[in-house]
Parts: structure tokens; C-alpha cells; sequence
């Protein structure tokens, strides 16, 4: 029985936390659905050509919010968690960084290396579990640090060491993860769709 409830409070917990980071950036994912949803009836009907450059301003609007997932979640998961806001900007910033990001949409499969460790190549834009893992392991390694450092130079030593030792472990083992894990989810949920009628 206690085994069940303890299963029971970590799935619990888990739940929680999506709802809770999903909840303060609704306007801005109901807004680009909306807009989604309003582009392809201009389009089916004709008003609006994909080729002209009214098109690529609506989608841009439409597009924007999902693309860019990873620094909605950066702001309401660092508020839960109680870290560092612009820190948890940071590591959605090196989540979509230009040299991860362009590499993996030019089909590139080999590593980056960081002191012999692999840094996998994926494309992170729209994804969920990469910064919400990220930020939720960044409160625990702030807060390790912050208790260890001299008030004096908690302002330089303790966000400089949060990002050396975050971001990296992130790339490298975290991010891919929880990448792997919401493509699976993803998975399951249109499995369901397609055979649970």
C-alpha cells in the first residue's frame, strides 16, 4: 500500500508540475493555435497565398509561441522551482543555440565534444521535457552552490558555476532524454488515436 500511494505522489507530482508550468503561458499557446487555425482557413479559401509574404508574417505569429516553447517554460518552471528566472533563460538559450539548432536541422548525427563527453545533436525548438528536466535539476545544483559560497561573492561565483556545471550536464545527458522521452510520449499518444477509436 505504501509503494502504491508513493507511485501514486510521484506521478502526482509529475502532473502537477506540467499543469502547473503550462498554466501561465496558455494565452500565449491559445493565441498561436487560434492563429494556426485562422492561416489555414485563409489559405484553404484562397484570401491568402502560401508564397506571399502576408503568409510568412501569419505564420510567424502562429509559429512563434510553439517554436520558441522552451523559453515560455524557462519563466513558469523557474518560478515553481524557485530558480533564477534569467538563469533559466540561459539554459533554454543554449537549448536552441544557434550551433545545436542549425546542425541538427542540417541532418548532422556526429557529436559535439565537451571534455571527451558527447553532446548529442538535436533539435530542441517546440519540445517540453528538455527544459523542464534542465530547470528542475538547476534548482537543486543553485541551491547546492548558493549554500557553499561566501555571501560576499554569491553574486559572481554562484550563477557562474549554476551555468558551467547546468548547461553542460544538460546537453549532454539530460536534454536528449527528456527529447527521447516526449517523442515517445508523442508516440503513444497518436497510437492511441489511431487504434483506441
Amino acid at each position: 500500500k505504501t509503494t502504491k500511494k508513493s507511485k501514486r505522489n510521484i506521478i502526482n507530482r509529475i502532473l502537477d508540475t506540467i499543469a502547473s508550468s503550462f498554466q501561465p503561458i496558455l494565452p500565449a499557446i491559445i493565441g498561436a493555435g487560434m492563429m494556426k487555425g485562422i492561416l489555414a482557413i485563409l489559405t484553404v479559401a484562397g484570401w491568402v497565398s502560401p508564397e506571399s509574404g502576408t503568409f510568412q508574417i501569419l505564420n510567424i505569429v502562429s509559429d512563434a509561441s510553439f517554436y520558441f516553447l522552451p523559453f515560455l517554460l524557462a519563466v513558469s518552471v523557474s518560478r515553481k522551482f524557485n530558480v533564477n528566472e534569467y538563469l533559466a533563460l540561459v539554459l533554454a538559450g543554449a537549448l536552441m543555440y544557434p550551433t545545436i539548432l542549425d546542425a541538427a536541422k542540417a541532418g548532422m548525427t556526429d557529436p559535439i565534444y565537451f571534455i571527451s563527453i558527447p553532446i548529442q545533436i538535436v533539435n530542441y525548438s517546440s519540445s517540453v521535457f528538455p527544459i523542464l528536466l534542465g530547470i528542475i535539476i538547476m534548482s537543486y545544483i543553485y541551491k547546492a552552490i548558493d549554500r557553499f559560497i561566501p555571501s560576499t561573492v554569491k553574486l559572481v561565483f554562484t550563477p557562474t558555476l549554476t551555468l558551467l556545471i547546468t548547461i553542460p550536464l544538460i546537453l549532454a545527458f539530460i536534454a536528449p532524454l527528456g527529447s527521447y522521452l516526449g517523442n515517445y510520449l508523442a508516440m503513444g499518444i497518436n497510437w492511441l488515436f489511431e487504434n483506441a477509436g
